[in-house]
């Protein structure tokens, strides 16, 4: 009932201006069915800077989460990355809920765990998420609610997105979004 597999990378860059930067992660992890309707997931992920003999090393457990279905809504709960393409990817710790197949209803609810995520996003931010999706012909249609109080001075801040995606070729999508928010970025609220 347990599946271990793991992952190694290296990677190396040389630049002018820094010299060199070596850097190993290991990731393992552990997947397991706790019942036909239920699984459950853990990630542990180390990285050690080769090039800085300070760095701390240390072995954080960053996945820790179950999968499942409650009636008709899919269940994802616990520590793991949240995801929505250009508004968020950030790991938290927290609950999505998906509900419906041709027209679908997914809403999320996280505490951020990390310092590290990408824009204003720092631990213990909460996020609120609601995302209804629905496919219109060939057209992926997505229409996204983001709240949160992000950033430092933990202000609540709102971003409204409205998404498309269209299969060009095969393994190949145009995909547009447009979105409006709290922040001002040169007096604009709007992004494209």
């Amino acid at each position: 009932n347990v599946k271990i597999t793991g992952q190694i990378r290296y990677s190396y860059k040389e630049t002018d201006k820094h010299g060199h930067h070596s850097k190993l992660r290991t990731r393992l992890f552990v997947n397991g069915q706790i019942n036909e309707d239920w699984a459950y997931t853990g990630r542990f992920n180390q990285e050690n800077d080769l090039t800085n003999a300070g760095y701390d090393d240390k072995v954080d457990l960053n996945w820790a989460f179950v999968t499942g279905k409650l009636g008709g809504v899919k269940v994802m709960a616990g520590r793991n990355d949240f995801v929505w393409t250009d508004t968020m990817d950030t790991r938290g710790d927290g609950i999505k809920l998906t509900y419906g197949k041709d027209i679908q209803l997914t809403g999320a609810a996280l505490k951020a765990t990390s310092s590290k995520e990408v824009g204003a996003i720092v631990a213990d931010d909460r996020i609120s998420v609601a995302d209804l999706g629905a496919k219109v012909g060939i057209v992926n249609a997505n229409v996204r609610y983001f709240k949160g109080d992000i950033g430092a001075e933990d202000k609540d801040k709102e971003i409204y997105e409205v998404a498309a995606a269209l299969p060009v070729a095969k393994d190949l999508k145009l995909a547009a979004s447009y979105f409006n928010g709290d922040d001002v970025i040169d007096g604009d609220t709007n992004g494209y």
